[in-house]
């Protein structure tokens, strides 16, 4: 869950302690970026304003993680851990496009992505480190689980028999460790939200 400021309108309260309300067109005026009231009076910095009453909010956001995460210890490089899946499962999966993140402050990391859907499941392999970033001290998707160098997400029938799959995750030589993660303990599982 996650909790936003809110900032509610309701008749002739406006929320922001920033914009005034121009007496002569009754319109919004921002006082830092000095907008002009520009349907109807156009004064460019309203002398005549009345400062509105403030009230805040809080929006609790509850994300759907209708997906269960894996995370996998390997050194090496996706693509042929992702044959190997591929062999081992029975499944197709081919390399994506990469997810690309803005975070604060033009943090950017670009993630490698490599997929397999069906009609009713998917299962996405994901690096953790980040293969080209800007910015930033974390070129992590998860900064907290630093220590894993992939991530599965499995959804549908992946997730329904997500026992089977990672016992046979375990038998892949290449992979030192595989281990299925609790998504209540993960900090920024919003990371993993994918369309």
């Amino acid at each position: 869950m996650e909790e936003i400021d809110l900032i509610v309108a309701p008749d002739k309260y406006y929320l922001l302690p920033h914009y005034k309300v121009c007496c002569k067109c009754f319109l919004l005026w921002h006082v830092v970026c000095n907008f002009t009231c520009q349907l109807t009076c156009r004064n460019s910095a309203p002398t005549n304003y009345q400062t509105i009453e403030v009230k805040l909010q809080k929006l609790i956001l509850d994300y759907d993680y209708n997906f269960m995460v894996v995370g996998l210890i390997s050194s090496v490089k996706e693509f042929k851990l992702a044959w190997h899946i591929n062999k081992t499962l029975g499944i197709g999966l081919r390399k994506s496009t990469e997810l690309e993140y803005d975070f604060l402050k033009d943090c950017k990391i670009s993630i490698s992505n490599f997929t397999f859907e069906t009609e009713y499941s998917s299962f996405r392999l994901l690096k953790n480190r980040s293969v080209a970033f800007v910015n930033t001290t974390k070129p992590y998707l998860l900064p907290d689980l630093k220590n894993y160098d992939y991530f599965a997400l499995l959804q549908g029938e992946f997730a329904a028999y997500h026992h089977d799959n990672v016992k046979k995750l375990k038998e892949i030589p290449i992979i030192e460790m595989v281990r299925l993660l609790e998504l209540e303990k993960i900090k920024d599982k919003e990371n993993l939200l994918i369309n």
